[in-house]
């Protein structure tokens, strides 16, 4: 295949592409915000994490529209070389179809490394970092709420008082708790000195007191226990989900496919969490492999209704998409169950549309893939590039 031609096809698609991504994402992101604006109004988020957050939003939702947008490019593309006779030309100039997918294919293999990308290691980063700074913000709501000769209100249901608070190194003296998370049975606890710990791993403050006393009482009865060490975990002010991410704890989304591995092979497979774990990794490479063949249906699309309407195949493109994804959480939610093989089920949309895209691409290889009047022009071409050749070998 020359270069130039080449150049001229990914020329084509990457445009086509480049603005399908920018208006999806852009669509999508816009979307998001609403809810997001509303934690940060809550929770005083600066511009710092607020460009830190959407960025982390960002990778999943370029997850999400690299696909689309891989299909959608192709087909674009594709289609204003057929409507505008382009495909023409180069079958009657002896470019077939087999070569024309070899831009396609290398433009759908970048997408889709990228997508494998984005899926083993940007998303599952982005979870956990997205959880941090929510951990992080909580904290510090906290930490500012503590302070000296004042009783801070800012933890639900506990209610703490202080002597004398450290916020360098997170040490307190002259502690005082009332906790009401139980409602039928509250608990008073007093402690000569105290220590904010943190646990990123768990997304877990725990406040660890020594020297003290804990008084419970319920109903007629009431109890006094003295401890030397005693660790209160405090509950954290932090949206469950913001955006269709949880914030609350580490999970398997935020995990590294070796990570996935792993836990896979301690909790066993076919175990319930074993399942959705096995779920999980299945559904990193799936996406990636589902880009390659959303790009390379965009082509057949192109083929099939590009003479009747430029956007009628950019619409049934988009609807093939949804039922991609449709396809994709019904086999997720089935493999989680345990209502059938995670890996068969997880892997047989991709089977499905693999099998679509070849049998169209072989119809779109023939000139019947042409409505008939552009079939007789490519054959009366044909016709007249010979008799010029005889007509100029008699002469």
């Amino acid at each position: 295949m020359s270069f130039l031609l080449f150049s001229y096809l990914a020329s084509e698609i990457m445009a086509s592409f480049f603005a399908s991504l920018l208006i999806l994402s852009s669509t999508l992101f816009l979307g998001k915000l609403a809810p997001l604006f509303d934690v940060i109004l809550e929770y005083g988020i600066g511009v710092a994490d607020f460009v830190r957050l959407s960025a982390y939003f960002s990778a999943m939702i370029l997850l999400f529209c690299i696909p689309m947008a891989t299909m959608i490019g192709v087909n674009l593309a594709f289609t204003r070389l057929v409507h505008d006779r382009e495909i023409m030309a180069f079958m009657s100039s002896g470019v077939g179809l087999s070569r024309l997918l070899f831009p396609v294919i290398v433009i759908a293999l970048v997408a889709s490394a990228a997508c494998a990308f984005f899926s083993t290691y940007l998303v599952p980063k982005s979870h956990s970092a997205t959880k941090k700074i929510f951990f992080h913000l909580a904290k510090e709501r906290i930490e500012q709420g503590l302070d000296a000769k004042s009783f801070s209100r800012d933890i639900r249901e506990v209610v703490i008082y202080v002597d004398h608070f450290d916020k360098d190194t997170k040490r307190l003296s002259g502690v005082f708790i009332v906790d009401n998370r139980e409602k039928d049975n509250p608990m008073t606890v007093v402690a000569q000195q105290g220590e904010l710990m943190t646990s990123l791993s768990e997304m877990r403050l725990t406040l660890t007191l020594k020297y003290g006393s804990l008084h419970r009482a319920s109903n007629k009865t009431a109890q006094t226990i003295r401890f030397e060490l005693y660790s209160l975990i405090l509950p954290l002010e932090v949206p469950g989900y913001v955006a269709g991410v949880g914030t609350v704890q580490a999970g398997r989304k935020d995990m590294m496919i070796n990570d996935l591995l792993t836990e896979i092979k301690k909790v066993g497979a076919e175990t319930p969490a074993g399942a959705g774990l096995l779920v999980e990794f299945h559904k990193r490479l799936v996406f990636p492999v589902g880009c390659l063949i959303l790009g390379l249906l965009g082509i057949p699309l192109a083929f099939q209704t590009g003479f009747a309407s430029r956007a009628l195949g950019t619409i049934i493109g988009l609807l093939l998409f949804i039922l991609y994804y449709f396809f994709t959480a019904t086999a997720k939610m089935l493999g989680e169950n345990g209502m059938a093989p995670v890996t068969l089920v997880m892997w047989t949309p991709n089977l499905i549309f693999t099998i679509l895209t070849i049998i169209l691409l072989f119809r779109s290889a023939r000139i019947g893939a042409l409505s008939v009047s552009d079939s007789s022009v490519v054959v009366l071409a044909w016709i007249r590039s010979l008799l010029f050749t005889w007509r100029k070998k008699t002469d």
